[in-house]
């Protein structure tokens, strides 16, 4: 007996559930754990950005982006030095 892959039909529609759609735009990229360390290690977005030899904006916006896939605020702004939330002292130990 030779074993097969399992063949998906293409016209089946599985059912997505709310919650998956929720997990998966929770989703971090490696680009959002170095952006994190990148700030942590500069005093400014400034010096963070050109750490990682991205505009201030670029910047600014990766870190909303991932503020919005969490839900929750990960630094103080309008502070020097820049401070991070307990949330994202959290995210930073990974």
């Amino acid at each position: 007996m030779v074993d097969r892959p399992m063949q998906h039909e293409t016209n089946s529609r599985i059912p997505v559930s709310p919650q998956i759609i929720f997990m998966e735009s929770r989703v971090l990229e490696i680009r959002h754990l170095k952006t994190l360390h990148a700030l942590r290690e500069a005093d400014s977005l400034v010096e963070a950005a050109e750490r990682l030899h991205l505009t201030q904006s670029a910047l600014s916006h990766q870190f909303k982006e991932l503020e919005e896939r969490l839900g929750m605020q990960l630094f103080v702004r309008k502070t020097k030095p820049l401070r991070f939330t307990s949330a994202g002292l959290r995210l930073l130990q990974l």
